[in-house]
């Protein structure tokens, strides 16, 4: 190879090199600052809003209280959902005709007159 080929070479890798550390350094530097800017404005947001600063107060539950509560609303909501169930035809395909496809998912009842509220991807094609 020639030896000019050879100093192009390296010239261009060293300013390729060069050039990634000052971009590195430079994003870096600038990343800082709107981090910096950003911590200030919200301090400041913080500082407007609530002048005295707050004590965290304790948070405190009993496991049985929850369970009551939760099997309380599922025995009241219980009624109400149901399993939506249907079948998607059979197509033709490259391999042959595949067969028929069922599919299920969970709905719940909306109105009096029976209508059910469920996913779109449960009823797409059926």
């Amino acid at each position: 190879m020639n030896p000019r080929k050879i100093l192009y070479l390296l010239i261009i890798i060293l300013v390729m090199l060069v050039s990634s550390f000052l971009g590195a350094i430079g994003g870096s530097f600038i990343t800082l600052q709107l981090m910096e800017r950003n911590s200030s404005i919200s301090l400041e947001n913080q500082t407007s809003l609530s002048p005295t600063p707050t004590t965290p107060s304790l948070l405190s539950f009993s496991n049985s209280n929850i369970e009551t509560t939760i099997t309380s609303v599922v025995q009241d909501v219980e009624p109400a959902v149901v399993a939506v169930v249907g079948t998607i035809s059979g197509r033709v395909t490259f391999f042959g005709v595949t067969s028929d496809q069922e599919v299920s998912g969970s709905g719940v009842i909306v109105t009096e007159d029976g209508y059910i509220l469920t996913n779109n991807h449960v009823v797409e094609g059926t």
